[in-house]
This record gives C-alpha cells, structure tokens and sequence, in this order.
C-alpha cells in the first residue's frame, strides 16, 4: 500500500486530525464490508473498489475477476481498477496485462497512463 503523502505546513495539525478521524471512520466502517451482499457484476465491482481503499487489495482483485466474468456495462471500467490494484502491490506485470485488457476509447488512455505509471 502506498505511504501517505507528508503533512506539513501550517495547517500540520487540521491535517493530523482529519487523518485521524478519516483512519477512524474507516476502522469502523470496514466490517461492515464483508456483511455487504454483492449479487451482481456491477455490485461486486463497486465492492471491489471499497475493499481497495482499504488497502486490501487482494480481496479487491478477487472481486474485480468474479465481476468480469459476467459481461456488464461498467466491465471495462472494472478492468481498470484491476489494473490499479496490482500496481499497489508492486506487480506491475499483473497490472500491465489487465490494463491492456481495456478497449472502451474513453478508459484505454487513462489505461495506457497508468502502465507509464507503473514502470
């Protein structure tokens, strides 16, 4: 997971304490993850993507690759979060090959940004 970027400044200690209440909300909202009913490719996608803002990448990927193996609307969008993810973990291997994998035109130049990123 990637280091928070450093606080400073002279609103250090708003930032300080808005970190906190944020690392506190999140403490307290992230159990209620797993309790949450994903029946749907959308569902599991957008799942995907709360379980990765936690920092739990890997149940993100897992969730991304069950949504994908559903044709839905929001898939390529999907695909692109899979390709995020890895890069979280370092794998840039992983995240390059679901990256190429977008083909909607509006998604596949952010895609093409984030394989430069990962090199």
């Amino acid at each position: 997971m990637r280091k928070s970027p450093p606080l400073g400044g002279k609103n250090k200690s708003r930032e300080q304490r808005l970190e906190a209440m944020a690392k506190s909300q999140a403490a307290q909202d992230e159990p209620a993850l797993a309790k949450t009913a994903a029946n749907t490719p959308k569902a599991k996608a957008a799942l995907g993507e709360a379980y990765a803002s936690y920092g739990k990448i890997d149940k993100a990927i897992a969730l991304y690759k069950e949504a994908l193996g559903s044709s839905f609307a929001e898939a390529d969008l999907a695909r692109l979060h899979l390709g995020q993810a890895p890069l979280a973990k370092g794998d840039t291997a992983a995240a390059t090959k679901a990256l190429q994998s977008v083909k909607n035109p509006k998604l596949s130049g952010l895609a093409n940004l984030w394989i430069v990123a990962g090199k």
